[in-house]
């Protein structure tokens, strides 16, 4: 094994700073995931890679709020299916 290898010491990681200018702009920016933020965190001008902010998202629980469906009546869908087969039904007599 090599002696740079046995001699080195990892540099321990503040990331304090950055978890809170992350979790910031997912507040400000509800609908943005961790690709957009860091996006805009480069534009801030922090230098940070894709994979430490995907990290830290995950190790601060951040997610996207749940898109839902929008509902549709049901009566509404019925009739509209039914005045077309109406149509077609009458037309050809």
């Amino acid at each position: 094994m090599a002696r740079s290898s046995l001699r080195y010491r990892s540099k321990p990681a503040n990331d304090d700073a950055l978890r809170l200018a992350m979790i910031r702009l997912a507040k400000q920016y509800g609908r943005y995931g961790y690709r957009k933020v860091t996006a805009l965190l480069r534009m801030e001008g922090w230098q940070v890679n894709h994979k430490k902010v995907e990290r830290l998202w995950g190790e601060e629980g951040l997610q996207l709020p749940h898109r839902h469906k929008k509902r549709r009546r049901l009566a509404a869908v019925q009739l509209s299916h039914c005045s077309r087969s109406c149509t077609v039904r009458h037309s050809g007599l």
